[in-house]
C-alpha cells in the first residue's frame, strides 16, 4: 500500500473484499486497485454511501480480467451499463483518478451521476491516440457535472502525435475548451525495459497549470523539464528519475521545485548519466540552497553512470541542507568520502556492494559514527556480510561505537538460507564477547527473522 496521500489509504485484500464491501461511515477514501473494473465495486449501490471524497490509483494499465473474473464468477465489464446499474455517485464533491487509460476515463464520467460533484482531478492519464479527447471536453460541462468548480488534468500523449495534437487541439483551444487554463510541453521519460531503466521516450504532458497542482499526485517524476513549468511541489513522497543532467544550475533548479516546500520522503534514482559539471557559479547557488522540511532520503545511483565525486557532492549537500532529515539511504562507497554530517539523522539504512572476510575493515565505523552521531537505528544490506570471527568483532565495534543504537539489523532482506544451528553459535559468540550491552538479556534480544538476516 502506497501512502502518499493526504487522507489514509485502505487497499483491499482481495477481490473478494471488494464485492462485500460496506463502509458505512466513510467519508474520505484513498484507495489503490489493481484494475478498472474494481471501481464499480467501490461505488457500489449502498457500499459507502456517504462517500465525498475518493482518491483512487489504478495499478494495472491494461484491463485484463477473463482469469481474474472467471475464478470468482464475475460477469462485469467497464462499459457504460454496468455502470450505470452498479454505480451511485450522487454524493460525491471530489474525485481524483490516477492512471488509468484515457478512454475509460471518459466512460466512468459520461456514465457516473454526479451532480454534486465540484472538483475533478485526472492524473496519469494516457492515450497512444488523440481520439478521445474531443469527448472528454464535451462532456466536462454543465449538462455532465452541473456544479464543478475546479477541472485539472494531466494527459500522457506519444510524441509521435505532435504535429496532430498541434493543430487539431493546440490550434483550437480557444474556440473549443471551456477552461482557459491550459498548457503543454514535451518530455524525456525513462522507460523500464528488462527491469532496466536504460531508455528515454519523448512524451506530450497536456495539462491544466498550474503544473504543481497535478505533481502532487503523481508517482513519478522524470528529469527536468517539469522545474521550467511548476512551483515548488508540496507533497508526502517524490520519486525523481534522471539520466540527464547538463550542469549543476539545472540539477540546483529541479532540486529547489522538488525539495523546498513540504516533502516527506525523497527517492532520488539516476541512470545512464551522460555529464555533470561542478563550478563555482553553481556550487555557489548550493550553498544558499535549504530543504527545511526533508526527513527522508533514498539515494540510487545506478552503477558507473557518474562519477563518484558527482554522487558524494549531491549527498553532501543535502546532508548539509536538511536540518529536519531523520531517515537515509545510501551506499557505504559514497558515504564513506562525504564530509558534512548531520546529527539529526536517526535512522540509516546503509548499503554495500563488497563481500569481504572482515566487514570492519571495510566500514569505518569510527568515522560513520563522526558523520552521523545520533543513529538509534542502522540496517546494512544489498551484499551479505559472512558469518564469521570477524562477523562478531564488528557487531561489538558498532555496539560499542554508536552510543544510541537501538536496533541493528545486518544482512537486510537476506536471501541466502542458513543452517538452523547457526544462528545459535552466533548467538553464543556474542554473549561469549562479554560486552555488557550485548549480554543484557533485558535490553538486547538477536532474532534471525529470515534467512541470514540478524537483528538486535
Amino acid at each position: 500500500m502506497e501512502k502518499d496521500s493526504y487522507y489514509a489509504e485502505r487497499y483491499p485484500s482481495s477481490l473478494i473484499e471488494l464485492k462485500n464491501l460496506q463502509w458505512s461511515n466513510t467519508v474520505q477514501l484513498s484507495l489503490i486497485v489493481q484494475f478498472p473494473f474494481e471501481i464499480l465495486f467501490i461505488l457500489r449501490k449502498s457500499a459507502i454511501p456517504y462517500l465525498e471524497y475518493l482518491y483512487i490509483t489504478i495499478e494495472q494499465e491494461q484491463l485484463n480480467t477473463k482469469s481474474y473474473s472467471d475464478k470468482l464468477s464475475i460477469e462485469l465489464q467497464f462499459c457504460e451499463n454496468h455502470i450505470r446499474q452498479m454505480t451511485d455517485a450522487s454524493r460525491l464533491q471530489t474525485l481524483i483518478l490516477r492512471h488509468l487509460s484515457h478512454d475509460k476515463v471518459t466512460i466512468l464520467i459520461r456514465s457516473l451521476n454526479m451532480p454534486l460533484l465540484k472538483k475533478l482531478i485526472l492524473v496519469e492519464i494516457f492515450d497512444e491516440t488523440l481520439r478521445h479527447y474531443e469527448e472528454l471536453r464535451q462532456i466536462v460541462n454543465n449538462e455532465y457535472l452541473p456544479y464543478l468548480k475546479e477541472l485539472y488534468f494531466l494527459i500522457y500523449f506519444p510524441e509521435n502525435l505532435y504535429q496532430e495534437f498541434q493543430k487539431n487541439i493546440i490550434n483550437r483551444l480557444d474556440m473549443i475548451w471551456p477552461f482557459h487554463n491550459l498548457a503543454y510541453h514535451i518530455e524525456d521519460q525513462l522507460v523500464c525495459s528488462y527491469n532496466v531503466y536504460q531508455k528515454t521516450k519523448q512524451v506530450i504532458l497536456f495539462y491544466t497549470f498550474s503544473l504543481d497542482i497535478l505533481l502532487k499526485y503523481t508517482r513519478t517524476i522524470h528529469n527536468h523539464s517539469f522545474a521550467q513549468y511548476s512551483k515548488p511541489i508540496n507533497r508526502h513522497c517524490i520519486r525523481w528519475m534522471c539520466n540527464q543532467i547538463d550542469n549543476l544550475i539545472q540539477l540546483t533548479n529541479t532540486f529547489n521545485t522538488l525539495a523546498t516546500d513540504y516533502v516527506d520522503i525523497f527517492v532520488l534514482e539516476f541512470y545512464q548519466m551522460q555529464r555533470f559539471l561542478q563550478n563555482d557559479e553553481s556550487m555557489s547557488s548550493w550553498s544558499r540552497m535549504r530543504f527545511p522540511w526533508l526527513r527522508s532520503v533514498i539515494f540510487n545511483f545506478e552503477y558507473n553512470v557518474m562519477k563518484q565525486s558527482d554522487c558524494v557532492y549531491i549527498i553532501d549537500q543535502i546532508l548539509r541542507s536538511s536540518p529536519r532529515l531523520q531517515k537515509l539511504t545510501v551506499e557505504w562507497e559514497d558515504l564513506r568520502l562525504c564530509s558534512s554530517s548531520n546529527r539529526n539523522i536517526k535512522h540509516l539504512s546503509l548499503l554495500v556492494n563488497e563481500r569481504c572476510q572482515d566487514p570492519t575493515e571495510y566500514i569505518n565505523i569510527d568515522y560513520l559514527f563522526q558523520l552521523l552521531p545520533n543513529i538509534s537505528c542502522l540496517e546494512i544490506g544489498r551484499i551479505d556480510l559472512l558469518f564469521n570471527e570477524d562477523f562478531v568483532k564488528f557487531i561489538v565495534k558498532i555496539v560499542d561505537t554508536i552510543i544510541k543504537l537501538v536496533q541493528l539489523v545486518l544482512n537486510k532482506n537476506g536471501l541466502i538460507p542458513i543452517d538452523p544451528e547457526i544462528p545459535i553459535l552466533i548467538q553464543q559468540e556474542i554473549f561469549n564477547t562479554g560486552n555488557k550491552r550485548l549480554f543484557n538479556s533485558h535490553i538486547c534480544q538477536i532474532t534471525f527473522p529470515r534467512r541470514n538476516e540478524l537483528r538486535i
